[in-house]
């Protein structure tokens, strides 16, 4: 929100007074219509921070008040961008598990100790959502009731569904891999549900979107409130070719036949060794970005399925980047 108050310096004039993180910044709108090209800028830095300044909070005189988090403070935002950085492992890692890309062997792998550190975070970050303050119309809330109450309304269903999904497939991986309750053809179809399993992940996309919001809100410089939007629209982009790029991967790698393997037949022909998955997958991620722009590569749908998802992802395209003309 905005207070606008007059003052008298040598004339009359308006200056409308706008909170952004650590900062007032006066916008003096002075001349009217006519003249708001000359209207200038200034930022004046506080000392103290906007957490001083009456009427700019809301608070309790409560003994876990200390345990709040201000969505303006250096921690918070730090904390903002490490919960970004785990999103982002779920989003690149998870589709690449469930093509078939990378294959899960375990806790004891590197994959497995970090899947369980993500699924421990991701708990922890639950319970932490009661006690992290928020913007809301231009004050921030900081009194534990009312921030319990507006996560249990909006994130809380989704984050211990999610949370709950994810032990479980930790869970069930585990046994699987420990006991051996399965061998040959069962086996894959138990790893094919487990893959399916861990998409659960990908619906807290969402909460990616709140988070960079929450950190846009944050930042006191409109350069770099530009940069990072132009960033975040750049790793979109390429999320969603990964993403597409991976279901190309798994309808070439499961249908006979498919795109894989003539590919795999022209790698062997060309440099007389097997190809390996990573490269195929660099090939899907060619094939899905040629389709997103007016590029042409070697890669041609080869069955119903991959003609259908190619004219799909074509439709896709053409929807999502004219919105950008």
């Amino acid at each position: 929100g905005y207070d606008v108050s007059q003052a008298t310096l040598g004339k009359r004039s308006q200056y409308g007074k706008r909170t952004t993180g650590s900062q007032i910044e006066i916008i003096d709108l002075d001349g009217g219509e006519e003249q708001s090209t000359k209207s200038s800028r200034l930022t004046l830095a506080i000392s103290k921070r906007l957490s001083d300044t009456p009427g700019y909070e809301k608070r309790d005189q409560h003994c876990l008040q200390c345990c709040i988090s201000h969505p303006f403070t250096g921690r918070r935002i730090f904390y903002d961008l490490f919960n970004l950085f785990v999103l982002a492992y779920d989003m690149v890692i998870i589709p690449l598990e469930a093509a078939g890309v990378l294959v899960a062997t375990g806790t004891g792998s590197v994959l497995g100790v970090i899947g369980i550190f993500v699924t421990v975070f991701w708990t922890m970050d639950m319970f932490l959502n009661f006690c992290q303050g928020f913007n809301h119309k231009g004050m921030v809330e900081m009194r534990l009731k009312y921030i319990a109450r507006a996560y249990l309304r909006s994130w809380f269903i989704l984050d211990i569904t999610l949370v709950t999904l994810d032990w479980l497939t930790l869970l069930a991986s585990e046994m699987t891999s420990a006991f051996g309750f399965a061998r040959g053809t069962k086996t894959l179809r138990i790893s094919r549900i487990f893959r399916l399993l861990r998409l659960s992940r990908m619906f807290r996309l969402p909460k990616a979107i709140k988070v960079s919001g929450d950190m846009m809100e944050a930042v006191a410089s409109d350069t770099v409130e530009s940069f990072l939007k132009v960033c975040f629209w750049i790793v979109g982009i390429l999320f969603v070719n990964h993403f597409f790029a991976c279901i190309w991967f798994a309808i070439g790698n499961n249908s006979s036949p498919g795109w894989v393997k003539f590919a795999k037949a022209g790698y062997l022909e060309k440099s007389y060794k097997e190809a390996s998955n990573g490269y195929l997958y660099a090939t899907s991620l060619h094939w899905s970005l040629t389709q997103f722009t007016p590029a042409s590569m070697e890669v041609v749908p080869v069955n119903i399925y991959e003609r259908i998802f190619t004219i799909f992802t074509m439709f896709t395209a053409l929807v999502s980047f004219s919105s950008f003309v």
